[in-house]
């Protein structure tokens, strides 16, 4: 017999139907209300809220993507107040391994068809995957009862990504998120460190980020070509060498990289802006089927050298249609005149789903706490506090100069 109340099966009603209206590749949701119901006596903590809104929105359909910054606030609302009413439902998504690649068969026979990068919440990387730009590869490592697989491979001329799967039978190994038993990873091109490709004085950077079940990780570098530094080949060996907490030896794979760049547009605009002591100049602009990235420039009075007199800045860019792409990274950015008060920085973002005929970029500040400024205000949604400096904002047709 159910312990919920009439308020709380309502909830769970409602929560059904928003998730159903949400477009699925993989067809979790029966999955995912079943286990809600049956496990009602169940504490739910709101980071298994989280986990199940981003397994339920990263496989949602490519043609709604602009509306899930909404989505994902509506259905954080819908999902944290039922936590909170019942206080006894577990949502738990076969400990979010019922899309698990240690089940082969979801992957050669379900919903699901094609790489790991379908298991990626970056749009980017399921496009490559759907378009076939990516390189299939059979790498794998086994050490201490555990697996890791490095099966696929993209470059699209801005950065390089890879999936990383994990595989074991042994329970302790699968304690936690293989990103989390990642304790570490060193790259190299050819032979030699990534450093090598670094500009004087900047240091090259990777980062990793989860998949959308606890086995599987991301990876991606990208080189600072635009910064002063060397540009990675057309086509070179990347060693990975990663060590996983618990196991003594690392785990290292030669992975053949080959840059895939037929349709990438090239913009070199040199457009500035100014606005009260902010100089910005968009110096280039990089379009590809997996990445959209942009090159800036802000110039600050030599009176504002240090750090802590400059407003946090960040860039969000825009198609014909008002649609906005969601970031990839935070930006690598660098100091090339050596002052402090000149910062030249890359920005990541997804792919537009189809090529616009004009972008917009808009620049604007972090508002951070005003007791302490380490950390910074937030929106009801959560979000981080912006604001917008429309006399910084550029406009600029696409003219589908292939790189």
């Amino acid at each position: 017999m159910s312990n919920r109340s009439e308020l709380e099966d309502k909830e769970i009603d409602y929560l059904k139907k928003l998730i159903r209206e949400t477009p699925m590749r993989v067809n979790i949701v029966e999955q995912t209300m079943k286990r809600v119901e049956s496990n009602g006596v169940k504490g739910t903590s709101v980071d298994t809220v989280e986990r199940t809104m981003k397994l339920v929105e990263s496989n949602s359909l490519k043609d709604s993507r602009y509306n899930r910054s909404h989505r994902r606030n509506v259905l954080r609302r819908i999902m944290i107040s039922v936590a909170k009413a019942a206080a006894v439902v577990t949502l738990v998504i076969g400990s979010t391994r019922i899309v698990s690649p240690t089940t082969t068969a979801s992957i050669q026979q379900g919903q699901v068809k094609g790489t790991i990068f379908q298991y990626s919440s970056d749009y980017g990387l399921k496009t490559a995957d759907e378009k076939g730009l990516v390189t299939t590869l059979n790498k794998i490592v086994t050490h201490e009862g555990l697996t890791l697989k490095v099966p696929v491979v993209v470059y699209d001329g801005i950065r390089v990504s890879l999936g990383i799967e994990r595989q074991t039978s042994e329970e302790k190994l699968l304690e936690d998120t293989i990103t989390k038993k990642i304790s570490g990873w060193d790259l190299l091109i050819n032979g030699k460190s990534t450093q090598s490709y670094a500009p004087y004085g900047k240091s090259m950077g990777s980062f990793m980020n989860p998949g959308n079940n606890d086995n599987t990780a991301f990876l991606h570098i990208s080189d600072l070509r635009n910064q002063g530094g060397k540009v990675f080949p057309d086509e070179f060996e990347l060693t990975l060498t990663t060590t996983v907490s618990g196991i003594s030896e690392p785990f290292t794979f030669n992975i053949p990289v080959k840059k895939n760049a037929k349709d990438n547009v090239v913009l070199t605009p040199f457009i500035t802006r100014k606005y009260e002591s902010i100089n910005m100049t968009l110096e280039k602009v990089e379009i590809t089927p997996i990445t959209t990235s942009i090159t800036t420039r802000i110039t600050f009075p030599e009176t504002m050298r240090q750090r802590s007199s400059q407003p946090q800045l960040g860039y969000a860019i825009y198609d014909d249609k008002g649609n906005e792409l969601e970031q990839i990274s935070g930006g690598s950015g660098s100091f090339p005149t050596g002052r402090g008060n000149v910062h030249l920085t890359d920005s990541h973002f997804e792919p537009f789903v189809t090529m616009p005929k004009s972008i917009t970029i808009k620049t604007f500040k972090y508002i951070h706490d005003k007791v302490d400024k380490s950390k910074f205000e937030f929106e009801e949604d959560g979000e981080i506090k912006k604001v917008f400096f429309p006399a910084l904002e550029i406009t600029i047709p696409i003219n589908q100069v292939k790189k």
